[in-house]
């Protein structure tokens, strides 16, 4: 897995209304005159990937009318090559279990409204099907989920019943 873009938002002079992203290759380099932001980029990428230990009040973007950014929000985006990751027991994907981006990518967000444990998010967007009955899934408990499942089992063997009535009629 490697880092393929990060972008940053409402972190010092990097506004809150817009997330700008930075596209990493096998080689980057930043580029750019004294106080242009090159090492912004690099301390939030430490807060990203330390922790919010070297990350102060200051570091909340001010906008030009003086307020203060309500957020930082930071987002990693991976690619993902193959590898297998073992949940409990079974070994699986990331791609198995919906967390890449249309693209086959990880994206990994934090979101950061205080500086203190309570006040940073981290969430991956995951990629969930477009289909109405499965939209909700991952809002259900365990046993709700599990009567999910029955009923879309139920569905599928009599649809595969179906079919395969309509193939011998033919």
């Amino acid at each position: 897995m490697k880092l393929i873009s990060f972008g940053i938002s409402g972190f010092r002079g990097f506004s809150e209304n817009s997330m700008e992203t930075i596209n990493i290759g096998d080689l980057t380099a930043l580029i750019g005159k004294n106080d242009a932001g090159k090492s912004t980029i690099f301390d939030a990428m430490d807060v990203f990937f330390n922790g919010i230990g070297n990350a102060d009040a200051d570091d909340f973007h001010i906008e030009n009318d003086g307020t203060q950014a309500s957020k930082i929000v930071l987002e990693a985006t991976f690619s993902s090559e193959s590898f297998i990751v073992q949940l409990e027991t079974v070994d699986t994907d990331l791609e198995k279990e919906g967390l890449l981006d249309k693209s086959g990518n990880l994206v990994i967000k934090q979101t950061i409204t205080k500086l203190t444990k309570a006040g940073v998010k981290t969430s991956i967007g995951a990629y969930l099907p477009d289909v109405p009955e499965l939209a909700d899934l991952y809002t259900l408990t365990n046993s709700k989920l599990k009567d999910r499942f029955k009923e879309i089992q139920k569905k599928m063997i009599l649809t595969a019943g179906i079919r395969f009535q309509r193939q011998q009629i033919r």
